[in-house]
Formats: structure tokens, sequence, C-alpha cells
């Protein structure tokens, strides 16, 4: 390029900075509109199928709203806690919460139900979640797909930290490790059930929660057993003494 042209471009920059610059501005943000779409940064999830599965591989985490808390959907003797969550964007946009449902009540058309990865549903497991998260800002890590929810690891802030509620209730003996026929895919699933497996070990050992009740329970049997023994033994002894004397 010789010296002319040089010049010439400078003065075609210098007579036209404003619409370079505009023209910069335009596509940083065409290539900022792309990665909010491309991540689902504004999109609010309202069906477990509505979720990519890039998302459960990757084990995102997202959050939302606790409105109920009930059991398993599905019939057996061993069933999850469900959190039925309405999902918070990371954005959003300010006038779409003017027509989008905020209300206390959940409904299956608008709410996530999310399984409280390897923790096995009781009464002391329900009542504690009602008490503690219903109506609560909760973040739920992604980790697998079931027939009727998503399992997932939930934490919720408690001061200036987050707590996993999942080791949570394991470690204060309220609830015991889900009772799992076949060990899920997910590695951090896994890994989730050793830790939650090691807890409920610990909590066995200090007698706490429902392993307190069972400790009492069965020394409460012992006793009736040993009472039992005691009382039928005259009788035991005087069956024998006539056995022999036969």
């Amino acid at each position: 390029m010789s010296r002319g042209d040089r010049h010439a471009l400078l003065n075609f920059i210098d007579g036209h900075i404003q619409e370079i610059k505009w023209t910069l501005y335009g596509i940083g943000g065409i290539g900022c509109i792309l990665i909010i779409k491309n991540i689902y940064a504004t999109k609010r999830f309202i069906r477990i199928h509505d979720i990519p599965s890039t998302f459960i591989e990757r084990n995102v985490t997202l959050q939302g709203e606790v409105k109920r808390i009930d059991g398993n959907i599905s019939c057996g003797p061993d069933k999850v806690p469900i959190i039925w969550v309405e999902h918070k964007p990371i954005l959003t946009i300010p006038f779409t919460k003017w027509w989008k449902s905020s209300t206390t009540s959940c409904v299956k058309d608008s709410c996530i139900p999310i399984g409280l990865a390897g923790v096995n549903l009781n009464p002391s497991v329900l009542n504690w979640l009602n008490d503690n998260v219903r109506n609560k800002h909760i973040w739920f890590q992604l980790l697998e797909l079931e027939e009727d929810r998503i399992d997932a690891i939930v934490e919720i802030r408690r001061g200036f930290l987050k707590e996993n509620i999942n080791k949570y209730l394991i470690t204060r003996g309220m609830g015991k490790v889900f009772n799992y026929g076949v060990l899920p895919k997910s590695q951090l699933y896994r890994d989730l059930i050793i830790q939650l497996v090691k807890l409920e070990s610990k909590a066995d050992k200090k007698g706490v929660g429902v392993w307190s009740e069972e400790k009492k329970s069965s020394l409460f049997q012992n006793v009736i057993s040993g009472l039992k023994r005691v009382i039928t033994f005259p009788f035991s002894l005087y069956k024998w003494v006539r056995q022999k004397k036969k």
C-alpha cells in the first residue's frame, strides 16, 4: 500500500469513526445474544424434558424457588423426596415478570420435579424439608434423568454459605441412603452415594436420629426377650425334669 493509499484510509476512518464504533458495538451485541441463547440464560424450564440432555450430562447447576414437597410419583417400597421447583433463569427479561406466574402453589405445568438424590423418603425427611426448604431459593445440580423426575444435589443458602441438603439429612440421621438396585450411570452420582453411605455409617455409630430410635427399639426387644426367657425357664425346667423321670 502506497503512502497516498494509507493517507486516504486514515482520512476515511477519521471521517466515519462513529459509524465504525456502532458497527463494532452491533457485532459485539449480536455475539452476546448468540452466547446467551446457546446457554439458555433467559430460558425458563417448566418440564423435565425441557432441560437439554447436555445440561444433565455436564451436571449443570440450576436454581429456583421451592413450591411443594412430596413423595415419589412412582410406586414402590423405596421412595425419594420430590421437590417441586419453579426454575429461575440466570437472566430475567424485566417485562416478562408481569405475565409469568409466581404463585406459591405449584402445578405440573410450571414446576420441575427434583428428586433429592441418594435420600430415602420418610416422615422426618418430609417434615424437615417442608419446614426448612419450602418457599426457599435453592440450587440443584443435575445428576440423572428418571422417568418422573430429575435426581439432583440440592443446596440452600445458610448465611454466607450454601449447605448440601442431601448430606445434611444423612449426617443428622433424619434419613437413610436410598436403596439402589442398579448404580446410576453418572460418576458424580456414584461419588455422592459413596459419600452418603460413609456419612450414614458415622450417623449409625453415633446413634443419632433414626439410628437412635432403632437402637432403643432393639434394646427394648432384647429386654423383652430376656424377660420371656426368665419367665418361661421354670416351666421348661419342670418339663425337662419330668421327661428325665419317665
